[in-house]
């Protein structure tokens, strides 16, 4: 599937590539355009002549951010398992950067935002549905090569993307960056354990 971001001119990736700088040195709560526009390059007037405001630059950048994760999970030709292993390490490090837990943040706080604004909302339903697609996809794989024992696929696949999801949200509430959330991943592999077969 090609990514929305290839047909993305050099000119907007730049905008995106600024926004995420700014995103971390400064979080969501409090960023202003004018922040973004400091980490752009080029002519700031281009920053300004492509987004009237700030949430609307926002709603492309969520796009942005959400489509480049999906398109560049690499699952590669691991067992089903592992394919599961790696979605966990990779949507869950037992620990992150202080940086990058801003720009997670960030992300948290747009979807806490998403029932009041419908652009917004529109990109977490695509994203949502494609990563339970890809679960789905792991999880029938895995059952037809009697990796998993008996279960619905779609069923397990809305349960697993609930966990990773509210872990996520677990750990940028009540965890530090720097803590490690290991009890909360290992909650998620005993999960995945009673699904594999013996």
């Amino acid at each position: 599937m090609t990514s929305p971001n290839s047909s993305l001119t050099p000119g907007k990736r730049e905008i995106m590539e600024a926004t995420y700088r700014a995103l971390e040195k400064h979080g969501y709560g409090n960023l202003t355009i004018q922040q973004i526009a400091d980490e752009f390059e080029n002519s700031k007037s281009l920053l300004y002549y492509h987004y009237e405001s700030r949430d609307e630059l926002l709603v492309e950048f969520l796009n942005y951010v959400l489509h480049e994760f999906i398109t560049e999970l690499d699952l590669g030709e691991r067992p089903p398992r592992e394919q599961l292993q790696y979605l966990v390490d990779t949507l869950l490090p037992e620990t992150l950067e202080e940086r990058t837990h801003r720009v997670q943040l960030a992300m948290f706080e747009m979807r806490s935002n998403a029932p009041h604004d419908l652009d917004c909302r529109e990109q977490y339903i695509e994203v949502d549905t494609r990563l339970k697609s890809l679960v789905t996809g792991i999880l029938q794989r895995g059952l037809e090569t009697e990796a998993f024992i008996d279960i619905d696929p779609a069923v397990e696949a809305e349960m697993l993307v609930s966990l990773f999801l509210g872990t996520r949200a677990r750990r940028l509430t009540v965890y530090d960056p720097d803590e490690s959330i290991a009890e909360l991943r290992t909650g998620i592999f005993s999960y995945i354990d009673r699904i594999t077969a013996p």
